[in-house]
């Protein structure tokens, strides 16, 4: 674990799906996941708004709330922070 963080990162390669009312879904990649946050690589950094759901599957039923809080337009990543927090980072809110 690095050792200014303060949430251990899983590494992982997942699809996810960003969500901001009125858009089209915009496709991402997550890469690691912690309980306060996750690193996603995005087609493009500048297309992406401040604040998002990042939805876990593309029928909206898992999600995270979401604030951006760092971007790297070479690699095409961004790192974001989740609005509430978890037990775990498994825990995500579902809709039934």
């Amino acid at each position: 674990m690095h050792s200014d963080r303060k949430h251990e990162r899983k590494q992982l390669s997942y699809p996810g799906w960003i969500l901001v009312e009125g858009r089209p879904l915009h496709q991402c990649m997550i890469e690691d996941v912690s309980d306060g946050g996750a690193r996603l690589l995005v087609d493009d950094v500048s297309a992406i708004p401040d604040r998002f759901r990042l939805l876990m599957s593309p029928t909206a039923r898992t999600y995270r709330e979401c604030i951006v809080r760092w971007r790297r337009p070479g690699p095409r990543r961004i790192g974001l922070q989740f609005v509430k927090q978890f037990a775990t980072a498994s825990q995500c809110v579902t809709v039934e």
